[in-house]
């Protein structure tokens, strides 16, 4: 289960599902937003149709490798706390990684409560 190729098949199929996903819900208008404002960063620049597209993909290209150096200096980081506090790698790692992956989650969530947005999810 180590090898490369089997990890890359295992990627590849899970790119798939997700693509697959977005189709299926963009087709049952599940991705449909009431009230929907548009982009933020589109606000601020003015620009046409390809640069706007070009700018979205260098958008999610940066925040992907972003996502990838986030995940390397956080690992390095429990790691490094791990040995100064001289605690289990796996029992700091239990503590830490999921409070660290929620925030963004619930940072978000605090945002459209504050903009009285909190009834979103609720079924129409």
């Amino acid at each position: 289960m180590n090898s490369p190729q089997v990890r890359l098949v295992i990627a590849v199929f899970l790119l798939v599902i997700y693509l697959l996903y977005i189709y299926v819900m963009r087709v049952r208008q599940g991705l449909a937003i009431e009230d929907y404002e548009g982009l933020y960063m589109l606000r601020i620049i003015r620009t046409s149709r390809l640069r706007e597209q070009l700018l979205l993909a260098t958008q999610l290209a940066i925040s992907v490798a972003l996502l990838f150096v986030g995940s390397r200096v956080m690992v390095e980081g429990i790691i490094d706390l791990s040995r100064s506090l001289m605690l289990n790698v796996m029992g700091l790692s239990i503590i830490i990684v999921p409070t660290a992956t929620v925030l963004p989650e619930s940072i978000t969530a605090a945002i459209w409560t504050l903009r009285g947005r909190d009834t979103m999810l609720l079924p129409r």
